[in-house]
């Protein structure tokens, strides 16, 4: 995926204490607080939106979204996810995708490493591509 190009880790572990640090294709934002054990991490892909989308692929940015939550429940990482207390959002905007995982910050550690394996390992068959666009199309059918 070429539209995957600048990624940006937000990190937001809730709180009034905050911060921002930048590393080359990289941004880290990040918050504390002490209150509640929490921790909500976001992976932003910009230029991965709905407004990418050439006008012979419109619909492609939905249909990776949709991709990726498929091969998380086929995987099984949204089950280890919730496992673990955390919970996974997939969205897309009209200038990027964000994966966001939000939950029990002593868990952060291995949910991270859950939700590499799932950015890392991702592969589709020509089945999950053929069931996405038929949900999609279900679904734009149903909006009419």
């Amino acid at each position: 995926m070429t539209r995957f190009l600048t990624p940006i880790f937000s990190f937001v572990l809730l709180g009034p204490i905050s911060a921002f640090a930048e590393i080359p294709n990289h941004h880290i934002f990040y918050r504390i607080d002490k209150r509640a054990p929490l921790t909500k991490i976001e992976i932003v892909f910009l230029g991965a939106g709905t407004g990418a989308d050439f006008p012979s692929q419109i619909g492609l940015a939905q249909t990776v979204r949709k991709l990726i939550w498929e091969t998380a429940k086929k995987q099984g990482h949204i089950d280890q996810l919730e496992a673990l207390g955390t919970h996974l959002t997939l969205t897309t905007s009209d200038t990027y995708q964000t994966i966001s995982i939000h939950g029990l910050s002593e868990n952060s550690g291995k949910a991270i490493k859950i939700i590499r394996d799932l950015i890392y390992n991702l592969a589709f068959s020509e089945y999950d591509l053929k069931y996405v666009k038929s949900q999609l199309s279900a679904d734009y059918k149903d909006e009419i």
